[in-house]
């Protein structure tokens, strides 16, 4: 590009308004100094140092060029004569270049996209097919993977590999060991989840309803990754707390993500934590029931969704309950007369329908 440069008005405008606002001072020569690059990536097939060995040996045929640049005044007498242009004009017709995909308007443009704009001012008629977050949580064997796949054209980002006796299509999120020769290299289980949502977003698929089991799992994962980001083991080995700081923002910045995408339902679940007790006003001790994750992420996550419904089995039959006291994390922005309801699907649309009544 460097022809493209030379072309270029930019040096001599910066040399013109440096000289107006800098009286006394003159600059005599302009320069460009190209330094090329490289748009190589490492293979599949090479460890890091057979990359970087290749990446060297690429570098070496290379050469920085620097350039001058003769000062021309009629480059800037354009440049302030476009300026005006741009200032007085009242049209303004389309200018599509292969610049148009960096632009924050391309779809709005090209596509009359409108949705990127100030809505207008009236109610938005809210439909029970709108999109559903829901959060699960409860003991093992309470219903909650069964409860999830229940829902319409399901995909599962599974984590503890009970799957098995599912029919469902699934992505096992999990660590990958690859051994080639005496070199073992491990990708991170967060590093499959956050592809599988990049994947999600583009949403070139068919699937109604995306279920994450477990979030737990997720939780860890994600603590490895930032620990093998900062070369420590553990997530306190971080000096100033800043581990468990980069911890929540990256992993409730993907979750977020997930939850944006354009799907019919997106149901996240936990397993509940049990070996806490809270004392009432009267000296008795209960047990309280809550996901497992740490307290503030777990509040988080129920921020994103439109309830939180703890699974629950009694007398062999298994329930959602909605339940939320100092004992009980749960509950629904919906109006749900009761705090239980059948773990159905029928049963659970009928509490948005009635809500949105």
């Amino acid at each position: 590009n460097v022809d493209r440069y030379m072309e270029s008005a930019q040096l001599h405008v910066y040399k013109h308004f440096y000289e107006l606002t800098h009286p006394g001072h003159v600059i005599d020569n302009l320069f460009f100094v190209f330094i090329p690059k490289t748009m190589i990536r490492q293979k599949k097939t090479e460890d890091l140092y057979q990359f970087r060995k290749r990446l060297l040996s690429t570098l070496e045929t290379m050469e920085v060029k620097v350039v001058k640049v003769d000062y021309d005044p009629q480059k800037v007498a354009q440049y302030l004569g476009d300026v005006e242009d741009i200032k007085n004009a009242t049209e303004y017709p389309k200018n599509c270049t292969k610049l148009c995909p960096f632009c924050e308007f391309q779809n709005y443009c090209e596509k009359g996209d409108e949705s990127m704009l100030i809505p207008k001012n009236e109610p938005v008629e809210i439909k029970d097919t709108d999109k559903k977050v829901i959060y699960l949580y409860g003991a093992p064997m309470s219903g909650k993977t069964t409860f999830a796949n229940s829902f319409p054209e399901p995909l599962m980002l599974n984590t503890d590999g009970n799957f098995r006796l599912f029919r469902t299509p699934r992505i096992h999120i999990k660590d990958v060991l690859t051994v080639n020769g005496r070199i073992k290299k491990t990708k991170r289980a967060w590093e499959t989840f956050k592809e599988v949502v990049a994947e999600l977003e583009v949403k070139e698929n068919n699937f109604k309803t995306i279920i994450v089991d477990l979030l737990d799992d997720l939780y860890e994962y994600c603590s490895q990754y930032i620990c093998d980001q900062a070369g420590v083991e553990h997530i306190s080995d971080i000096q100033w707390g800043k581990g468990y700081s980069a911890l929540s923002s990256e992993f409730l910045g993907t979750l977020k993500r997930l939850v944006n995408c354009d799907y019919e339902n997106i149901i996240l679940i936990s397993h509940e934590d049990t070996t806490k007790n809270y004392t009432k006003a009267n000296g008795t001790s209960t047990t309280t029931f809550k996901p497992i994750i740490p307290e503030k992420t777990a509040n988080k996550v129920a921020g994103m969704a439109d309830m939180v419904a703890r699974t629950v089995v009694k007398d062999d039959a298994y329930i959602l309950s909605f339940k939320s006291d100092e004992c009980t994390f749960g509950g629904t922005r919906l109006k749900v007369k009761g705090e239980e309801i059948p773990q159905d699907h029928a049963a659970l649309m009928e509490v948005y329908k009635k809500a949105i009544k």
